[in-house]
């Protein structure tokens, strides 16, 4: 494979992994040298698939990286708060969820991202019949 279209094909790859939402997951922009990193493969993944493998960053690698972006994106959310508290009438089922999934921020457990989706997420089994809206709210009602 020629060189640019190698490339091409990494940055295919890599924006398929930057979806998976993994932060230890980094391709796009290699490090110079892999000293830094412990590199190991990516669970669940076969072995044959090149290119990808967990490049494990010290935590204060992850904060030069990444805290400008979540600062950004909590002051954000803070704001976002203000507004609906600001605003008249009551909240509905998507306040409540979105408070729900707030909780595990500030505790130590692990798996922060998984319980934030699952505030937000049906917990029923069975597919429902037929859609109630045209488009979806972004959090479940509470009721099918």
């Amino acid at each position: 494979m020629k060189s640019r279209e190698r490339r091409s094909a990494e940055l295919q790859l890599c924006a398929k992994v930057k979806n998976l939402g993994h932060a230890e997951l980094e391709l796009c922009a290699p490090p110079p040298s892999l000293a830094h990193y412990e590199v190991s493969h990516v669970p669940g993944l076969p072995d044959r698939t090149p290119g990808l493998y967990s490049l494990r960053m010290t935590r204060q690698q992850v904060l030069d990286l990444y805290f400008m972006d979540a600062r950004s994106k909590l002051i954000d959310l803070a704001a976002f708060i203000d507004r609906v508290e600001r605003s008249q009438g009551k909240e509905d089922f998507r306040m409540a969820a979105f408070r729900a999934a707030l909780a595990p921020l500030n505790h130590d457990a692990p798996e922060k991202a998984r319980q934030v989706l699952l505030a937000f997420s049906d917990p029923t089994p069975e597919p429902i019949a037929a859609a109630m809206t045209k488009a979806a709210c972004g959090a479940w009602p509470g009721s099918t």
